[in-house]
């Protein structure tokens, strides 16, 4: 964790020093994210809301028309701001690779060739290296996932107005949900020496093949056969070796995908419930359940 840590900062701090007023655009697309679907949500509970009251056709219009153009604003000002923000990280990681070149360039000769230098280049240029590498998602990813725990809080609050029971089984779903990331972390290492093992295994199979020395020696005694049942038995393997972390996601979205059926069940149960006895207008009906979905998607 600790590690993880000081390299957020890190990244933190070039992103920083490249330009300084990405953090603000950052917090702006943010804002927007968040912003539009609720804008949305609520456009559709105010237009029940005005035909419910008998607003006069004009001004009914009239409050259509300025709704429909902040929606209109916000949509605008997303496309924009992802797509600068885009541009400007793609322009941020080709300034990180060319910054770890130079730096490469001021190193000692013999330490640069030496196999901890070579190796040390290659994993620093690889988080460079293209759009889905460290440097090249790293705002991405940081603006999503911003995103929607900000999301996450505010459809919360909107369901805690109208049912605070939901907050127990968003509870459950929640710590659920950490239990598998869990196991998914510490799975994760063993899987992955399995692999690597296995992939061993296949490239020294795929340097056989290619090799015109032994061409002769394969034809000749007929080993053609044998490399294919090794070949299907590292495939096999390699499946094998998958099977424990398909099994668990499997798991995850099966509990995931029942938890949001039942919370979205009773959402719909509860609030027709409160309609019938006068608690709930079907405006607030709208925003509560668009309120659930929206959750539902964030999780």
């Amino acid at each position: 964790m600790e590690k993880r840590w000081y390299h957020f900062k890190l990244l933190c701090k070039e992103v920083t020093e490249y330009s300084p007023k990405m953090w603000g655009w950052l917090v702006t697309n943010i804002v927007v994210s968040v912003a539009l679907p609720l804008a949305q949500l609520f456009l559709s509970a105010q237009v029940i809301s005005w035909l419910m009251e008998g607003v006069a056709i004009q001004e009914y219009l009239t409050r259509l028309a300025i709704w429909m153009m902040i929606i209109i604003v916000l949509n605008g000002m997303e496309f924009f701001l992802n797509r600068y923000i885009g541009v400007e990280h793609e322009f941020f990681r080709i300034g990180m690779m060319y910054k770890i070149m130079n730096q490469l360039s001021r190193h000692d000769y013999p330490l640069v060739i030496s196999e901890n230098g070579q190796k040390n280049f290659s994993e620093s240029l690889s988080l460079t290296g293209h759009t889905n590498s460290l440097f090249g998602r790293f705002l991405r990813e940081f603006n999503g996932f911003l995103s929607a725990i900000i999301s996450f809080i505010v459809y919360l609050f909107l369901i805690f107005q109208v049912e605070p029971l939901f907050l127990l089984i968003i509870s459950i779903l929640i710590v659920g949900l950490s239990i598998f990331k869990l196991y998914q972390k510490r799975l994760a290492p063993i899987i992955n020496e399995k692999q690597a093992n296995n992939e061993k295994k296949a490239k020294y199979l795929r340097d056989l093949y290619g090799d015109t020395r032994i061409a002769k020696d394969v034809r000749l005694y007929q080993m053609v056969d044998w490399f294919k049942e090794i070949s299907q038995e590292i495939t096999q393997q390699f499946i094998e070796n998958l099977k424990p972390k398909i099994k668990l996601t499997l798991f995850e979205n099966t509990f995931l995908s029942i938890g949001m059926i039942v919370l979205t069940g009773l959402a719909y149960v509860r609030s027709i419930q409160m309609i019938v006895i006068g608690q709930l207008d079907v405006a607030d009906f709208v925003v509560y359940v668009g309120a659930v979905t929206l959750l539902a998607s964030t999780t």
